[in-house]
């Protein structure tokens, strides 16, 4: 499908050498049009194109409500992940070239509130015990509190509505507690009330 042999001879080689194919491309989050603009002699049709393109694969995202206090909703955590790189997929330092984020993410982040999304409900065997006077310990770091978050919330709406108390303790790690300390202030009135 190329017709200059330099475009020809590079994507031959990308395709025959796995090592540079994951230094130019997939570390380089080049995509199908990054590799066309950069190969310009490639003419697809849109037939070919669509064969070619792999399927967008399913993104899982912890639900971080609580089903009892927020039986209508279920809220996620997510982070925008953006990386600066230049076109050869290098990092690079912020305000350079051009920027990486991830797809779906990124999508989610730029929703207006009450936007309606395609999604698909997995049962998770990750659960607060039965017996509610079983000790909790959880242990979790960035986004990894969503699934805290909804047993810390699930087990707080038990205490308000039966008036049981829950032993719970929560490990929480992150990088820079002045950014990245999601629901700091949440857990923190919780803890005030018991």
């Amino acid at each position: 499908l190329a017709t200059s042999d330099d475009d020809r001879r590079n994507l031959n080689w990308l395709s025959q050498d796995s090592f540079s194919y994951q230094k130019h491309i997939v570390k380089g989050y080049k995509n199908i049009v990054d590799v066309l603009v950069d190969h310009k002699s490639v003419n697809l049709t849109l037939e070919n194109t669509l064969r070619i393109l792999p399927r967008v694969q399913p993104r899982y995202y912890s639900i971080s409500s609580s089903s009892s206090s927020s039986p209508k909703q279920a809220h996620i955590t997510l982070k925008v992940e953006e990386e600066a790189i230049d076109r050869t997929g290098q990092s690079m330092e912020r305000g350079e070239e051009r920027r990486f984020q991830g797809t779906c993410s990124s999508f989610l982040s730029r929703l207006d509130v009450g936007s309606a999304v395609q999604a698909q409900l997995r049962r998770s065997p990750f659960k607060l015990p039965k017996d509610m006077s079983t000790p909790i310990i959880l242990v979790g770091a960035g986004t990894g509190i969503a699934p805290l978050r909804a047993m810390y919330l699930e087990a707080h709406h038990a205490m308000t509505c039966s008036g049981v108390t829950i032993e719970m303790v929560i490990f929480f790690g992150c990088r820079r507690q002045s950014e990245d300390c999601l629901y700091r202030e949440e857990m923190e009135s919780m803890m005030d009330c018991g």
